[in-house]
């Protein structure tokens, strides 16, 4: 897992060194890199949670999206015959997703975008003195839009994950332009 990552990592941060100079020359156009924070919950973990990403624009039309998220923990309590065990579960996701703007209103400053991309998910569960973990790569498919503020873009999406946890996540939030 930890292999993968790594991997991912090594993936994005290329295709951002290799794209840098081009959007140098087009980043009052394009946008350049947006940093952001927001609110998300998943279906299948039921829990809000907490969220925060990146973003840099390739070009006009395309920009790559890096999030990592995590849900509030879920804590159970359980009683056995007089006596009582506490259950945790603990949920996390990474994502890198691809964005591809179909609708752009820039009077209106609204944008929408269809997404596609990586997910890694990890589960760890912990109680009764037993720790248990699991790791699920999937597959990201979904939409978004932003609508611009006077001091950042505001932004909701919605994304499924195929072929991990397979869940659905709703996420709400704030994006804010750095290095323009």
């Amino acid at each position: 897992m930890k292999k993968l990552t790594l991997f991912i990592t090594a993936i994005f941060i290329s295709v951002s060194f290799v794209n840098f100079s081009y959007a140098q020359e087009t980043e009052t156009t394009n946008g350049g890199i947006h940093v952001g924070a927001g609110l998300m919950f998943g279906t299948e973990v039921e829990q809000p949670g907490l969220r925060i990403d990146g973003t840099y624009q390739i070009n006009e039309d395309i920009r790559v999206t890096a999030d990592l998220g995590l849900y509030l923990p879920d804590k159970q309590t359980f009683n056995f015959f007089g006596s009582s065990t506490t259950i945790t579960s603990n949920f996390l996701e990474f994502n890198v997703n691809g964005n591809y703007f179909y609708y752009k209103d820039t009077e209106k400053g609204l944008m929408a975008y269809a997404l596609a991309g990586l997910n890694i998910a990890r589960v760890s569960v912990d109680g009764g003195g037993n720790n248990a973990s699991d790791s699920e790569v999937g597959i990201n498919i979904g939409t978004g839009g932003e609508y611009a503020l006077d001091f950042a873009k505001l932004f909701a999406e919605i994304k499924y994950d195929i072929g991990g946890f397979e869940q659905l996540n709703i996420g709400v939030g704030l994006r804010f332009a750095i290095g323009e």
